[in-house]
């Protein structure tokens, strides 16, 4: 055995306390900056509705009664048609729908009911046209006109 030498029985045990202190005696490497964190996800948003929700109400053209669309915040409705020019008061329709986008801006109803053309218009005051069917091709236009809010 030589003077700084090491006994070949000692070798891994001399390697690791000579690694051992080469690590002790190194500059420990720089802390990692933290990763960063992705922003929170927004919320999802629900999609808007096409027609503010409320109650809408107009009159038939023809007869004494009522059209009233109920609208709600998810973008479904009821559609009510009641005749009242005689006592009790007749309910001609009553439909569940759901309002989609139509063609050039409509707002259209499915399914299709049966007292109005499927498709409405947003008026620039805030009322829907829609149009009556009737046995003319155009219909007769009525207009839903929005209830105040309590």
């Amino acid at each position: 055995m030589s003077p700084g030498g090491v006994h070949a029985s000692r070798s891994p045990f001399a390697a690791l306390v000579v690694a051992s202190a080469l690590a002790c005696t190194r500059p420990a490497a720089a802390p990692q900056p933290p990763a960063e964190l992705a922003p929170p996800a927004e919320p999802a948003k629900s999609a808007q509705p096409l027609v503010a929700p409320g109650i809408y109400n107009g009159r038939p053209p023809r007869h004494v009664g009522l059209l009233q669309l109920k609208v709600r915040e998810d973008g479904t409705a009821t559609l009510l048609h009641v005749v009242s020019a005689h006592l009790p008061p007749v309910e001609l329709e009553r439909r569940e729908v759901r309002l989609e986008r139509g063609a050039e801006g409509r707002v259209c109803m499915s399914p299709e009911p049966e007292a109005l053309e499927p498709c409405l218009t947003l008026g620039a005051d805030g009322g829907l046209n829609v149009r009556a069917r009737e046995e003319d091709a155009e219909g007769l236009p009525v207009l839903l006109k929005r209830e105040p809010s309590p």
